[in-house]
């Protein structure tokens, strides 16, 4: 399960080439969201307005393979 505002997209495939089978996955995490960031908000400091931090669960992703024979 996925915490609020994340999505999640799969892609599986699967090949059999005489006895051998090869099946490869792709899977990424928060891909259609945007970075969001924590502003310094205090004023007169020299970093007034600059990125601070970053809030939220960064874009992630993963490849698998796997062979059976």
């Amino acid at each position: 399960m996925l915490p609020d505002g994340l999505s999640r997209y799969n892609l599986l495939t699967r090949v059999k080439v005489g006895r051998v089978k090869l099946t490869g996955m792709a899977e990424v995490f928060n891909l259609s969201d945007y970075a969001r960031c924590n502003r310094n908000t205090i004023f007169g400091n020299a970093l007034f307005g600059q990125p601070i931090s970053s809030a939220g669960m960064p874009r992630t992703g993963q490849l698998a393979f796997k062979i059976s024979f």
